[in-house]
């Protein structure tokens, strides 16, 4: 091979090596920001689910005759933890939920968690949320052969707020104590009712 061919060869090849690197630095770009753009989705997703309470219904997928196959429950979701009042009446404890998307644009947030109870056994939890609407199943696994599984949807939502705002005058009363506070909020309702 003569030194002209050869060195067509070499500028070819590092012409093939530049633009493969070039071509991967654009890959490796898109993807990382595909992957911030998936995490700020998630860390907003978990955002929006914090500090939410959920009314939601009950339908039993296996009804019985004898028993409501449907019934009522709020789920509330505080402190990136999630427990169910119904749940928590029969012993089980809050517990930590996982959160994840899919869709196309990410809009679809899935959770899902598992509470245990001493004496009820476990609940197994996944809930969906698609357009401020959450559906999903419970499977309560309450001894080695007893199950029940029921589907869930949502009535109502509702945002608890992060820090709750307490009345000045309510902070001075308790600052006093018991009895002061009491005889002094007694004495300000009277004069209220004698200026009437």
């Amino acid at each position: 091979m003569d030194s002209k061919n050869f060195k067509r060869l070499l500028l070819l090849s590092l012409g093939i090596i530049v633009f493969c690197v070039m071509s991967t630095n654009v890959l490796a770009k898109k993807s990382f920001t595909e992957a911030e753009k998936k995490a700020k989705a998630l860390a907003e997703a978990k955002e929006t689910l914090n500090n939410t309470t959920w009314d939601i219904v009950l339908k039993s997928i296996v009804a019985s005759k004898k028993k409501s196959s449907e019934k009522e429950d709020t789920l509330r979701f505080i402190n990136n933890q999630v427990v169910s009042d119904d749940l928590e009446s029969d012993g089980f404890s809050p517990s930590n939920y996982t959160i994840r998307l899919k869709g196309k644009d990410n809009d679809v947030i899935i959770w899902e968690t598992m509470q245990t109870s001493e004496d009820k056994g476990a609940a197994f939890w996944r809930g969906e949320i698609r357009n401020g609407k959450m559906r999903g199943v419970l499977s309560r696994h309450i001894s080695n052969r007893k199950k029940e599984s029921y589907n869930f949807s949502s009535v109502e939502k509702k945002v608890v707020p992060e820090k709750i705002e307490v009345e000045e005058t309510v902070v001075e009363e308790s600052k006093k104590g018991g009895e002061e506070a009491a005889v002094n909020t007694a004495a300000e309702e009277n004069k209220k009712n004698k200026k009437k």
